[in-house]
């Protein structure tokens, strides 16, 4: 959607051809196949915008139907381990300002979202200093607990733990 034109020639969503975008260089065509693995990468040496990025490890899933070429552009990241395998693959393109990647969950990633956080900062002359670093995966674990708290208070876990274990 980001780059320059998708093709969709085995019909994967409405066949043919669109323009897309046109903020990355790259064409992007659909295929039957569905690529959905879980990976672990690293950002690779990369310019300009995104520099501060440059090594970062990733983890998510790889999630695409298909595959984009890269026209211009750096490649964003690397993916070293793929569904247990030890297989590198080139994922993602950086033009500028904007990255595209085939792995959902990048912002799941600390270190990327505190990186790109004082990129923007930096961009707009604001101070870093206060930046307190921002650990995401702590912060979804309180947001489930308060989640599962408020489930408990609001039903009879007794009436539950009865049914769930054949008890009534």
């Amino acid at each position: 959607m980001l780059g320059e034109m998708i093709h969709d020639p085995e019909n994967v969503e409405a066949g043919g051809s669109i323009k897309g975008l046109g903020l990355l260089k790259n064409i992007t065509t659909f295929y039957n196949h569905k690529t959905k693995t879980q990976v672990n990468g690293k950002i690779n040496e990369i310019s300009g915008f995104y520099k501060e990025l440059s090594g970062t490890l990733v983890t998510g899933y790889e999630i695409h139907m298909g595959n984009t070429e890269i026209l211009e552009g750096d490649v964003l990241n690397t993916i070293e381990v793929s569904a247990g395998a030890s297989d590198k693959k080139f994922d993602g393109c950086v033009c500028n300002n904007v990255a595209g990647s085939y792995l959902h969950g990048i912002f799941d990633n600390s270190d990327v979202v505190n990186t790109i956080v004082k990129i923007l900062l930096n961009q707009k002359g604001m101070s870093t200093d206060e930046l307190e670093k921002f650990d995401i995966k702590e912060y979804k674990e309180s947001q489930y607990d308060i989640l599962a708290d408020s489930v408990r208070e609001s039903l009879d876990m007794d009436k539950i733990y009865k049914i769930v274990f054949n008890k009534i």
